[in-house]
């Protein structure tokens, strides 16, 4: 009896069990339904449009950027390009009022005059001899409005003219986006109830490859101050052109500031690299007119030919050497003329790409104060070094890395008459916000003042000039040497009386003899009176 209640509970309970998973598998599929946009008829009667949306070719293929035909937000290094024109064709022959020809749009592209798919020639299909043109605006974009229901090839006509919408520079498109086909309406589940899951305001994203130049100080400058050389680094991609437009003859120009002279010599010679391989000088020619400062470096064309026509996308860097003549009140060299420049096959005139940025050597100052041991009392005629570097894993100074003048002179720099050390113009980076440490070292010491003994902490002070075992570190920046402040004070002790022979008193010793004399008269004296009296006695 009680294995009957059993089994029938047991059958009771399977029955539940089966019924709640039979509902919650309905909910499952309710659910993926609902998540899952219908897709309903085509509005034959509507007409949409074509958006396109041109840019600088930057990476979209983060999440979030699909094309879907939906309207996506750039990203923020994105360039939008203005003045690029574009023609758009209807394709006729292809109803896509019928269901038939939806069938012929997979892998369909236009080829040596006419359309091919993937399955082979597509007979009957011509595009419109009219077309539309329409030019991209400072937003990049455009709108072919008015596009009834259909398929549209989009041609990339004329990107000579276009500019950069940010800066309104103008760039050089060096690979035209390849023809595209639009159909309208797109499929989009997304795109909503109103429309059944169909786009008819088609959001198009054709990308263009543009050459770019970058020009730097190089991080390994040996900048210092007048009289020494700045070395810059340029890098430009190699454009990306069709197989029908080589390149035909490339060179970089660069227009130097008047504050600025070429320096030519095998020691500071060009370095040229391609990816990450040399470039041998036999495949460039360097050329520097004086007269209008203008340094030229043109590749041979049969190594533009060969090589860098087939280097699409690859790097090339330049890093040559100037030398600084004089650094002006601003305390900056602006490097602002450099340009990368190319032909190619059909190409007439010079296409220019000038670098994104214009670099700039940035120079400071730095002012001592020399005192006596009082702290206030100014000196006159102390003399300093300046050192760019220490030797290696110790505190003293790399008297060769001494800071010298334009004539290959060592640099002294003088207090005057106030006591003030002036070091002017050291180089201290290629941003203002940069620093740069250097290290001085007190030469010349003014008469009647003891040597230094050095500074033993190089950040803090000292009742004591610095020496070349113990030196003192300076910064260089934008806030340093300013006119109404004084950066360092620097003492120095003078010789105290201990330090010198000691100086005759007035008188004193003549006194002493005297006294000495007056007292062995009267010894003598005594002397004579005891005598006289022992006789008589």
């Amino acid at each position: 009896m009680n294995t009957h209640k059993k089994s029938r509970k047991l059958g009771f309970l399977g029955a539940v069990l089966a019924l709640s998973l039979s509902l919650l598998g309905m909910g499952t599929a309710n659910a993926d339904d609902a998540a899952r946009p219908a897709v309903g008829n085509i509005d034959t009667n509507k007409t949409g449009s074509i958006i396109i949306h041109k840019y600088q070719a930057p990476n979209w293929t983060a999440e979030g950027h699909k094309n879907d035909g939906s309207a996506l937000t750039a990203p923020e290094d994105a360039i939008p390009l203005k003045n690029v024109k574009f023609k758009i064709q209807k394709i006729e022959g292809l109803d896509l009022k019928k269901q038939a020809d939806w069938k012929k749009l997979k892998g369909l592209k236009y080829e040596n005059e006419k359309f091919v798919n993937d399955l082979g020639d597509v007979e009957g299909l011509s595009l419109s001899k009219s077309g539309d043109d329409v030019v991209t605006g400072d937003d990049g974009m455009v709108t072919h409005k008015g596009a009834v229901i259909g398929a549209y090839y989009v041609t990339e006509t004329d990107s000579d003219n276009a500019v950069n919408s940010k800066d309104n520079t103008p760039v050089k498109v060096t690979k035209k986006v390849a023809p595209f086909i639009v159909t309208v309406p797109f499929p989009n589940p997304k795109a909503g109830e109103n429309t059944k899951g169909w786009l008819y305001d088609v959001n198009v994203y054709p990308k263009n490859q543009v050459s770019k130049t970058t020009k730097v100080v190089s991080p390994q400058t040996p900048t210092v101050t007048v009289g020494s050389e700045v070395k810059w680094d340029v890098t430009a991609v190699i454009p990306e052109t069709p197989e029908s437009e080589p390149l035909k003859e490339y060179r970089f120009t660069d227009n130097l500031d008047e504050q600025l002279t070429y320096v030519p010599g095998t020691t500071t010679a060009p370095e040229v690299t391609l990816g990450d391989r040399p470039v041998e000088s036999q495949n460039y020619t360097v050329n520097y007119v004086e007269s209008t400062r203008t340094l030229t470096i043109t590749f041979n064309n049969g190594y533009v030919k060969d090589t860098l026509s087939a280097s699409d996308g690859k790097t090339l860097k330049i890093s040559f050497y100037t030398k600084v003549v004089k650094v002006n009140g601003d305390k900056q060299i602006p490097n602002k003329g450099a340009n990368i420049e190319f032909k190619n096959h059909n190409d007439v005139n010079w296409t220019k790409v000038p670098p994104e940025t214009n670099p700039v050597a940035y120079f400071g100052n730095y002012t001592i104060k020399k005192v006596s041991e009082d702290g206030k009392t100014p000196l006159e005629k102390a003399g300093f070094k300046v050192y760019t570097a220490l030797k290696p894993g110790t505190r003293e100074v790399d008297t060769a890395t001494v800071v010298k003048d334009d004539k290959d002179q060592e640099i002294t720099f003088w207090s005057d008459d106030q006591g003030l050390v002036k070091i002017e113009n050291l180089y201290y980076g290629s941003s203002e916000g940069d620093h740069k440490d250097y290290y001085v070292v007190e030469t010349d010491t003014p008469a009647g003042f003891q040597d230094p003994t050095g500074f033993p902490d190089p950040d803090g002070n000292s009742t004591s000039g610095p020496t070349a075992k113990l030196p003192m570190k300076i910064t260089i920046s934008k806030d340093s040497g300013s006119a109404d402040k004084v950066d360092k004070t620097v003492i120095n002790i003078p010789f105290h009386e201990g330090d010198v022979p000691n100086l005759p008193l007035t008188g004193a010793q003549g006194k002493v003899l005297l006294t000495l004399a007056g007292l062995a008269v009267l010894a003598i004296a005594a002397g004579t009176a005891f005598k006289t009296r022992s006789r008589k006695n």
